[in-house]
């Protein structure tokens, strides 16, 4: 019977370890999303590069106990440049940005493709994983983070209502 319990309770954590989730509270109007970000942009993606930031004091508590696992100290993240084609928010002394986003599995990336136009809504600080650990997130005048919880969105003829809706606002302002 303990032997049960115990491939029970084993098999549970090896569950909880797969399980991520992103959750973004409601959806902001275009209106509050202007006056939150710090940016807005409307530009074509055209490249994509893979970045490894590593917790420093993470990495040492790793090697004081022994850990094998990067999971603790070491985070993945997507940097994309894009190639700015409209300015709505911000001060933006480049045609070109880095936009940063996670790669998903409960970082609440955002799904950029290559080649595409998007609607960016851009912060200047990393959204999330900063709490208890140290790591180096990127910063710089052409630095911007997004996911999905910010209206982030493709460009295409569906989309028109988004730069409408944008357009009206800078007048209203």
């Amino acid at each position: 019977m303990r032997i049960l319990v115990n491939l029970l309770v084993f098999g549970m954590l090896l569950i909880q370890a797969e399980v991520f989730a992103c959750t973004c509270v409601g959806e902001n109007t275009v209106k509050k999303e202007m006056k939150y970000v710090d940016a807005v942009v409307i530009g074509k993606v055209v490249s994509k590069e893979l970045v490894t930031l590593t917790d420093s004091s993470a990495f040492e508590r790793a090697q004081k106990n022994n850990w094998r696992s990067g999971l603790l100290y070491e985070r993945i993240f997507a940097m994309y440049k894009v190639v700015v084609s409209a300015r709505c928010k911000g001060i933006i002394p480049s045609d070109t940005l880095n936009i940063y986003t996670g790669l998903g599995r409960g970082d609440c990336r955002y799904p950029f493709t290559v080649g595409s136009n998007y609607i960016i809504y851009g912060m200047k600080k990393a959204p999330s994983g900063q709490g208890i650990f140290d790591f180096p997130f990127p910063k710089g005048k052409n630095t911007y983070w997004t996911n999905i919880c910010r209206r982030t969105t493709s460009v295409n003829p569906s989309e028109i209502t988004e730069i409408t809706e944008i357009e009206q606002y800078l007048k209203e302002k």
